[in-house]
């Protein structure tokens, strides 16, 4: 009985998790910054809670880019490893 049991919570458990997968990847993503230390700050969706990276200001999608030079954001300047 207990190992039926444990049968049926393992593909209850990833049937869930397929969900919830599916649903994070389809969502339609509201970022919104988000203050988790002082001045830290991150984009974060208000749906799903994806973090999505460092709040940037300057950035039309207000996340720090880092194509040009791996060090600092393209935008504003600021390092990817924050301190």
């Amino acid at each position: 009985m207990r190992r039926l049991l444990l049968k049926i919570l393992r593909k209850v458990s990833l049937k869930a998790l397929s969900l919830e997968w599916k649903l994070r990847h389809d969502c339609p993503h509201k970022f919104v910054k988000k203050t988790i230390a002082p001045n830290v700050e991150i984009v974060m969706c208000r749906i799903c809670n994806r973090r999505d990276g460092w709040w940037c200001p300057e950035s039309p999608n207000h996340c720090c880019s880092y194509t040009k030079d791996f060090d600092q954001c393209d935008y504003c300047g600021q390092p990817e490893e924050r301190k």
